[in-house]
């Protein structure tokens, strides 16, 4: 059985504080309710429904406030089912509850409790998450939590503490893990995949030069975003089939057969050409021509010209179609993770092939564990302490400067592998997603 660190609620209180004046975070909770809030979401981290870990996220604010402007982050909206009567919040009742929210998009509300009861909070009832969306948001990540303070796990031992779906603090095991933002938000991580980020931007530029792209805030950005999405999706899909796997990226010149592979990677199915890259490309140029001629502008009692009301539908079904044809590839992409053996791509998404051996050898011992994106790191560990599939990617890593490994077990969160200079350094439980820095966030009045 694990144990969380005692001092864990002044640990969050403090990262909460550093971020309130800049993120707008909503006040937190007393220290005896946020500790009732911890104590239960981790006793019932360590539940199992069908030989499952319990999954779920709970969102500590009241109905009423759910919604309200200066909480809501500008753009989003949530829809809330309220029980009759509050249910007692304890660790059987979200035994009961976890199994019928999806955790992806339904949260359980959690608020102070209004009578005299054994417990200081109870359960009011489900949180839908959703957004009003405009074409221009990013349908790659999942959807957006209310900006509160928002509990959630997914597997024994393990608890996340967020502000809507930004993380504060994490746990594994009972240790607690430094959030360090998304591996494609800053650092050597992004770098590598910068070539093909800038790629699809120029790509966007020349679908439409009148249009400044640079101008267009949360193009400039939100392509980075969508490129992050598209490995988020991949390992949110490897986790849902219960397997684990492993995905190992080359610069954009590398091939199957390439020379300066040959004695560390041996590819058992080589491919020709798997539509990835041409789907993300379709994609966004797909979502650019909506949002820039989808919505036409009208005023007053203006009504739309029906040639106008025909392109923005034609426009719309494409996207769609691009939309789904690109979360069909990264779905059988994820698949291919199936076969034993690691799945091999080069950066700009190019699938090189699957089921692919790492025969690297390497006498590295240790590995740097990085506290943040850009790879800074305070500890190591010693390579034996891992797993088959972490320590064949390691042995990659050390012999491959210009390669980066994604790894995900079966019981464990995706880590990405790197070398630096001389050090081969590990981020564990990293978060893929980008950060949504598009989104705006209102100051309360």
């Amino acid at each position: 059985m694990y144990q969380y660190p005692q001092n864990l609620v002044q640990q969050i209180k403090s990262s909460w504080r550093s971020l309130a004046d800049e993120k707008n975070y909503p006040d937190l909770p007393a220290d005896d309710l946020l500790l009732n809030l911890l104590d239960v979401a981790y006793h019932a981290s360590m539940e199992q429904e069908e030989a499952r870990p319990l999954r779920f996220r709970l969102v500590f604010c009241s109905k009423k406030r759910l919604n309200r402007p200066q909480f809501a982050g500008g753009e989003e909206s949530h829809s809330a089912a309220q029980f009759a009567a509050p249910r007692q919040f304890n660790v059987e009742e979200l035994r009961r509850l976890a199994p019928v929210t999806d955790p992806s998009h339904v949260l359980i509300g959690v608020q102070p409790t209004s009578s005299v009861t054994e417990s200081p909070l109870e359960i009011w009832g489900v949180v839908t998450c959703s957004r009003l969306r405009g074409l221009v948001d990013d349908i790659v990540r999942p959807d957006p939590a209310p900006w509160h303070l928002v509990v959630g796990s997914d597997r024994s031992g393990n608890v996340e503490v967020s502000c809507g779906s930004e993380t504060i603090i994490r746990l594994g095991k009972g240790r607690l893990i430094p959030s360090a933002g998304s591996v494609f938000d800053d650092g050597p991580i992004l770098g590598f995949f910068s070539p093909a980020i800038e790629e699809a931007r120029t790509l966007l530029a020349e679908v439409d030069k009148v249009a400044n792209l640079a101008a267009e805030g949360i193009w400039a950005e939100g392509v980075q975003d969508h490129f992050a999405g598209v490995f988020a999706s991949m390992i949110r899909r490897m986790k849902q089939f219960g397997h684990g796997g492993t995905v190992v990226a080359l610069p954009d010149d590398y091939t199957a057969d390439d020379p300066r592979i040959r004695d560390l990677i041996d590819i058992k199915y080589v491919l020709q050409d798997l539509e990835l890259r041409h789907a993300f490309h379709s994609f966004l140029k797909s979502q650019w021509n909506a949002a820039r001629h989808g919505h036409p502008k009208v005023e007053g009692d203006e009504k739309i010209e029906p040639d106008k009301v025909r392109v923005m539908l034609r426009h719309l079904q494409t996207y769609n179609e691009c939309l789904e044809h690109l979360e069909r590839i990264i779905d059988l992409v994820a698949g291919l993770t199936k076969v034993d053996g690691a799945v091999v791509m080069t950066r700009n998404l190019r699938i090189l092939g699957f089921g692919a051996e790492i025969t690297a050898h390497s006498s590295l011992s240790e590995v740097a564990i990085a506290v943040d994106a850009t790879g800074m790191f305070a500890s190591r560990q010693k390579v034996a302490a891992f797993g088959t599939r972490h320590r064949s990617a390691i042995r990659l890593c050390a012999n491959l400067e210009s390669a980066v490994v994604f790894v995900l077990s079966q019981d464990g969160g995706p880590k990405a592998i790197k070398r630096i200079g001389r050090d081969v350094v590990l981020w564990p439980d990293v978060r893929l997603e980008g950060s949504a820095r598009s989104r705006p966030r209102r100051k309360p009045n």
